[in-house]
């Protein structure tokens, strides 16, 4: 049977200040976590809202996604909304029985129409290891095929692009790729940077349970910018305490309000004691 979780949106009042909002989005666009969701779960509309403050109180509409998984788990379709709940792209992903992602179709919006900008195909060996994705994008001559390469030891060692007409475009050695990330034996991400051209770096630290805890920015000469501490206190409500060398500039609190299998609903964070985001989730079970 499925079960339906429905959201209603609480009537909010705040005082003033919505400065730690754009703040809190920007860490919220890179920080990893672990995966939250639980139970079998068929679809997840997420929304966020935007708190502006006039004479009156406004809650705005920012973002929209909607997810729909298969009944192993692998997101299989998403749809991303503009602000006036216009549909702005989406994904369809194509797993393969071993559960590797084997397809991917990208489509946008122009001017109120619908195109299919991406039809991205993955390619593995023997070993599982992603050894070929090709673009048939739009328009054709934007297509390109990238080729993985491995060593002896299963690193990486280099990546081939082609262009549309099969010409190689380049050459990219591992150690020069412009993003990295390092996992730990769990899986987690416990380091993300720049190596060509260095740039920041972003330390991350988890829990026994695999929970991140911390997190630390430091800039392209190594000094550290900032640091989150972050964590659950004991009415499951999260907190987010900003380090700089000018000591602790922001508290950030979120309160949640859970389903019953666990999942959360709502989520109302304040900054300094001002409610400047609110987050909503419509669970479908299978």
């Amino acid at each position: 049977m499925r079960q339906i979780i429905k959201i209603k949106y609480p009537f909010v009042t705040v005082s003033k200040a919505i400065a730690g909002f754009f703040i809190l989005l920007i860490l919220l666009s890179f920080t990893p976590t672990k995966p939250a969701l639980k139970g079998r779960v068929r679809s997840l509309i997420r929304s966020d809202y935007q708190i502006l403050w006039d004479s009156i109180i406004h809650v705005k509409l920012s973002n929209k996604e909607i997810t729909e998984y298969d009944k192993s788990g692998n997101e299989t379709m998403y749809k991303r909304y503009y602000t006036s709940n216009v549909w702005q792209d989406s994904i369809v992903s194509e797993y393969n029985s071993v559960g590797l992602l084997i397809g991917e179709k990208h489509y946008n919006s122009f001017r109120d129409s619908f195109f299919l900008a991406h039809n991205i195909t993955y390619r593995y060996d023997d070993m599982r290891r992603k050894i070929e994705l090709k673009d048939s994008a739009m328009p054709p001559n934007k297509s390109f095929k990238t080729v993985y390469k491995y060593g002896a030891d299963s690193k990486p060692t280099e990546t081939q692009i082609y262009n549309a007409d099969g010409t190689l475009r380049n050459i990219d050695p591992y150690k020069r790729d412009s993003v990295y990330t390092k996992y730990d034996a769990r899986n987690h991400v416990i380091e993300k940077g720049n190596l060509f051209p260095e740039g920041y770096k972003h330390i991350f630290r988890y829990d026994t349970l695999g929970y991140l805890i911390e997190y630390e920015t430091y800039n392209p000469d190594g000094r550290l910018e900032k640091k989150h501490v972050i964590g659950l206190d004991k009415n499951r409500n999260g907190f987010d305490t900003t380090y700089t060398d000018k000591g602790v500039t922001d508290i950030s609190i979120t309160k949640y309000t859970y389903d019953k299998i666990g999942n959360w609903t709502i989520d109302s964070t304040f900054v300094n004691d001002t409610l400047t985001y609110i987050r909503t989730q419509q669970i479908e079970y299978y």
